[in-house]
């Protein structure tokens, strides 16, 4: 059995892995002959301790708020196989990947090509649209409208006391009895 130290070799490899959502969306990154692995997670926790951490020249830092799982991609070029090898706490699972085709591990998603052929153009905007379709439309509109709604009635609330205090009611029959 190989470790990842055995099979890690630096020569670049025949395949691109973009990003599709996270702060990097769009970054694209090439695959090595033989393992890269991704570390994935926040990136205050990565600076926690003041000091930036030792992470080895095959690896990638992806920033993302929260579902982060810590991955391995292996591309063996004589079998043309690329192997993903989600490394999460206590175990570790692996699974192999279709070319062009998005690929969640944890909350990242991520596409595949070769380096000699295009992006399939259908895959990204189907995803952004599903992920769209994941996040509440009017949001943000709904919580101003709320807001403003609030802000309205304690305007209303406060004119009414003022317009009705027992000062402004005696003020005013005072002016219509003439005194």
């Amino acid at each position: 059995m190989e470790t990842s130290k055995e099979k890690t070799i630096t020569s670049p490899g025949p395949y691109i892995v973009r990003l599709l959502n996270s702060s990097l969306n769009g970054c694209e990154f090439p695959l090595l002959t033989g393992r890269t692995l991704f570390v994935v997670g926040q990136s205050d926790a990565l600076t926690a301790s003041g000091q930036l951490p030792d992470i080895p020249a095959d690896s990638f830092f992806i920033p993302l708020d929260h579902g982060g799982v810590n991955f391995e991609i292996q591309v063996d070029t004589d079998t043309t196989e690329i192997i993903l090898h989600e490394l999460k706490e206590g175990n570790s699972e692996s699974r192999s990947v279709q070319l062009n085709t998005p690929i969640q591990v944890g909350e990242l998603l991520i596409l595949i090509r070769p380096e000699s052929e295009p992006w399939v153009p259908e895959q990204p905007e189907k995803l952004e649209t599903s992920a769209k379709k994941n996040e509440p439309r009017f949001k943000n509109g709904i919580v101003a409208a709320l807001a403003g709604f609030f802000i309205l009635g304690i305007g209303t609330v406060g004119t009414l006391w003022i317009l009705n205090s027992p000062q402004r009611q005696a003020a005013e029959l005072d002016s219509l009895l003439g005194q």
